[in-house]
């Protein structure tokens, strides 16, 4: 589901608060670990996501998994 699909389903007033799918979700369950790398619009992770060392490292382990990567030289 994007954003424009819940905008069409009567959802704008959610994005006047939140700037993503991802943000309102992280906001309002906050208990739940969102991988925001995992959304449609993954291209717009929150600002300073790639400043956290912690996400750089998740991102290149997911990789590994994703093509297979058993050994770097």
């Amino acid at each position: 589901m994007t954003k424009k699909d819940i905008i069409k389903r009567g959802g704008q007033n959610l994005f006047t608060t939140y700037y993503s799918l991802a943000e309102a979700l992280q906001a309002l369950f906050p208990e739940s670990a969102w991988d925001v790398t995992r959304f449609v619009e993954h291209t717009r992770v929150p600002v300073g996501f790639w400043q956290d060392s912690a996400n750089i490292f998740k991102a290149l382990d997911d990789a590994e998994k994703k093509i297979d990567i058993t050994k770097v030289c």
